[in-house]
């Protein structure tokens, strides 16, 4: 009888666990969906809700805090890294957002047509991965700076910067990656691209060693990621 009495016990506080967690998921949907509105509302022209919604829009600013420990503006929700920029076309007034108060609350236009469903959650992906590649860029830009600064015989020719978007070979990468250690500037290998599309730079990615290679492997093109997994796990195993 103690045992059947100790299981129910047990039991029922999973339940009652579960029930908790359902009750608090809800409660701070509730209450993210509640700062949202109201923080929409008061900075509106209008009062009725859902309307006011259609006097904002999206800019296309945007602010990458490079960690985070930023808020949004609409719903009060922190932890964010990535903030977009909307703006009430009557009331003048701009916030700084997360991506999903815009999928929730703030309609986006193409061509002067408003998207929808699927299509909508399609261009905010596009413009988070246009916002995160303009990240990339600005900091690539400024490690290029302070090299121009710290090594000026190697980095002063323009060259450098009108190449990132074509991509350097893996040997300039590598040469970036050691001045920037020796010289205790940040970098990350994501900021910058490797051009696979040239045969001689393949070449000096299989020549790398294995820790090289991981420690370069943000600047590949992802399509060709599996290829080269798989070329340096083989060179481990020699």
């Amino acid at each position: 009888m103690k045992c059947i009495v100790t299981l129910l016990s047990a039991l029922s506080c999973g339940i009652l666990d579960r029930i908790w967690a359902l009750f608090r998921r809800g409660w701070v949907m509730a209450s993210w969906l509640d700062k949202a509105r109201d923080n929409m509302l008061r900075y509106s022209s209008g009062q009725a809700w859902p309307a006011v919604m259609k006097e904002w829009s999206v800019t296309g600013g945007f602010i990458d805090s490079h960690s985070i420990n930023k808020t949004c503006e609409l719903c009060d929700n922190e932890g964010l890294r990535y903030q977009f920029q909307i703006t009430n076309v009557l009331t003048h007034y701009s916030l700084w957002v997360g991506s999903t108060c815009i999928n929730k609350f703030v309609p986006v236009f193409v061509g002067g047509r408003e998207l929808l469903g699927e299509e909508k959650e399609a261009e905010v992906r596009k413009i988070m991965a246009a916002a995160r590649a303009t990240s990339r860029q600005e900091r690539a830009k400024s490690v290029l700076a302070q090299l121009k600064i710290k090594a000026p015989d190697r980095f002063s020719d323009p060259k450098w910067v009108a190449n990132l978007d074509v991509g350097y070979s893996a040997s300039q990468l590598k040469m970036i990656a050691v001045l920037c250690k020796s010289h205790r500037i940040t970098f990350n290998s994501g900021d910058f691209k490797i051009n696979t599309r040239k045969a001689n730079v393949v070449d000096q990615i299989r020549l790398l060693e294995p820790w090289q290679y991981f420690n370069m492997r943000d600047a590949i093109p992802k399509s060709r990621h599996k290829q080269f997994d798989a070329w340096f796990a083989a060179k481990r195993t020699k």
